[in-house]
């Protein structure tokens, strides 16, 4: 699962899908084991750092999601599993090479 480190403390990534290829990130504190939420127990805990992104996939919005909030400044890292990186692109389709143009014939005469 993605993590990010923020002021020394380890805080847990969650994406979630808003309209079509619209995505939220949020970056949140670790619950604490077995504390019971007694406020509004039907409501996540809070979620101190949110960006939305567009982007075609999950993992492309998490990445750059991530990125983005460390450049900022408001994480000082984060870590992504294998599979939630994004694929590298597919390599460029090799151009074919160009057609020998053959030279000029001389006008007849």
């Amino acid at each position: 699962m993605a993590h990010a480190i923020v002021e020394g403390r380890k805080h847990l990534v969650r994406l979630t899908h808003d309209l079509t290829d619209n995505w939220a990130v949020e970056v949140y504190p670790e619950p604490v084991p077995g504390k019971v939420k007694t406020a509004e127990p039907f409501k996540p805990w809070p979620v101190p750092l949110v960006i939305k992104v567009k982007a075609d996939t999950p993992e492309d919005a998490l990445q750059c999601s991530l990125e983005h909030l460390k450049k900022l400044g408001k994480i000082s890292d984060f870590h992504l599993e294998e599979h939630e990186k994004p694929k590298p692109p597919p390599p460029a389709p090799a151009k074919p090479a160009p057609a020998a143009v053959p030279a000029p014939k001389p006008p007849a005469a």
